[in-house]
């Protein structure tokens, strides 16, 4: 049976929840967006967007998602996307409410959070995204649609990203249509790998003795859209160092992996790789 929405919600944070209202805007539905801020932030960018393209919007934390939620009594399309607020089993539960989200990684190996920082770090050669069914689990609803995205040789956590959510934009039409006509979705072969908002490559620090390529993995996956992993450091010599740039070029073969700092940059040469990073500067003292 064709589904009948009498409004939507879009609830998550960035840039991705203003293109998926604008997408159930043009759709005829009314739709709400409520941005979950965890913190008592006031920098915020997206209100005058959703001002200037007529779409109610509100800035809201967890509790408060949830009571909005449960006070929906029609049916109502939930979509989250690029969201880090866990949906309670009994919103996900309500009848009236279907939810889908649009997750970040390829389910069910990188379930959880930083999909693609972890696809980087991993060293895959594709990182994606799943659209699914929201149940009571973590990322375990039946999947609607997957989409992959080739990993290019430097490319970084926060490109990957905007990769991400051009995807994102080119497969709603075709998964909207899919919710609209019921369709169950597939059901995943295992149980998600589930990464958590604690779990971060390495610890956050760079390890100068891991193979190079192992090493500029690491610099990739760290270099996130908001600093979402925090921010990398290098220890040298018994001090502890944050950077602001990193490259990797070829070179010459090197018969021996040697490792340089030269004023406020860090050279590591292996193989036929000269990696760079530059713009070192000892971490700031936490007061």
């Amino acid at each position: 049976m064709k589904k009948n929405f009498r409004q939507a919600r879009v609830v998550g944070q960035g840039m991705p929840i203003f293109f998926m209202a604008e997408h159930l805007k043009k759709a005829g539905i009314p739709v709400e967006v409520m941005e979950y801020s965890p913190l008592d932030e006031t920098k915020h960018t997206l209100p005058e967007l959703f001002k200037k393209e007529g779409i109610n919007h509100e800035i809201l934390k967890g509790n408060q998602i949830h009571d909005k939620l449960r006070a929906i009594n029609n049916e109502c399309f939930v979509l989250s996307v690029w969201n880090y607020l866990f949906l309670k089993p009994d919103v996900t539960k309500k009848e009236n409410l279907t939810i889908v989200n649009c997750h970040e990684g390829l389910l069910p190996e990188y379930g959880g959070l930083n999909g693609p920082s972890w696809a980087i770090y991993n060293q895959e050669k594709h990182s994606g995204l799943t659209w699914h069914y929201v149940n009571e689990g973590l990322d375990t609803g039946t999947i609607l649609h997957k989409v992959k995205i080739p990993i290019t040789e430097h490319m970084t956590s926060r490109e990957l990203d905007y990769k991400g959510w051009d995807a994102m934009n080119d497969t709603f039409d075709l998964v909207f249509k899919k919710v609209l006509n019921s369709e169950k979705g597939e059901s995943q072969t295992s149980r998600p790998n589930i990464y958590t908002k604690h779990d971060i490559p390495n610890g956050g620090m760079l390890d100068v003795n891991a193979p190079i390529d192992k090493t500029y993995a690491f610099l990739r996956a760290m270099a996130t859209y908001n600093n979402e992993l925090g921010i990398p450091k290098v220890d040298i010599n018994g001090k502890r160092y944050t950077w602001s740039d990193f490259h990797m070029w070829e070179t010459p073969v090197f018969e021996k992996k040697s490792v340089q700092v030269i004023h406020d940059t860090m050279f590591i040469m292996e193989k036929k790789n000269t990696l760079a990073i530059t713009g070192l500067q000892p971490e700031k003292e936490k007061h």
